[in-house]
């Protein structure tokens, strides 16, 4: 602890012991609060869905509900994805 330089214990002995560079800080954009808030929203609807289809007795309607989540979740993530370019 003597010998320690910089503020955090695990991150100077993983830099002096084990010889990483330190993690660059990536640079994020400035995002838009209402679209935080809309996906916030989308998240927690989903996962109300998602729990009410676990208490769903057919297995079919389950395949239907989850593969609709699926489909979602992926054009989710494509908005997402065309955002952070």
């Amino acid at each position: 602890l003597e010998r320690m330089t910089g503020g955090e214990l695990a991150t100077w002995i993983r830099n002096t012991c084990l010889d990483e560079k330190p993690n660059k800080k990536r640079n994020y954009k400035a995002a838009d609060p209402q679209l935080l808030a809309a996906l916030g929203r989308i998240g927690g609807n989903l996962n109300q869905i998602a729990r009410q289809v676990n208490t769903v007795e057919s297995d079919i309607e389950k395949i239907r509900a989850f593969a609709e989540l699926a489909i979602i979740r992926e054009q989710l993530q494509g908005i997402l994805a065309n955002y952070d370019r």
